[in-house]
């Protein structure tokens, strides 16, 4: 995952694959490009980089994973509750 170890997440390697799998299958469902695995590795990679020392990488990882599991289009009406949406379909 973008060249850092799984460890380094906080995040037992299992937990970490079975976020990842369930946000991956969840934004195959949207046919959005943009929003692909791929997407969510260099999201996961910004963050940790962005971290600072004192963050909780276990919540840190696990919101970068999931959080365009909604995914709403630009100029859909409802664009501005994406996040509250995915956050709902995160718990």
């Amino acid at each position: 995952w973008c060249g850092l170890a799984v460890r380094s997440f906080d995040l037992d390697e299992i937990t970490f694959r079975q976020i990842r799998e369930f946000a991956v299958a969840e934004l195959e469902k949207t046919f959005d490009p943009s929003h692909d695995s791929h997407h969510l590795d260099r999201v996961v990679a910004t963050c940790r980089w962005l971290a600072p020392a004192d963050c909780n990488l276990r919540v840190l990882m696990a919101a970068a994973l999931l959080h365009d599991i909604v995914n709403i289009p630009k100029n859909h009406p409802e664009r501005a509750e994406a996040s509250r949406m995915a956050a709902q379909r995160a718990g």
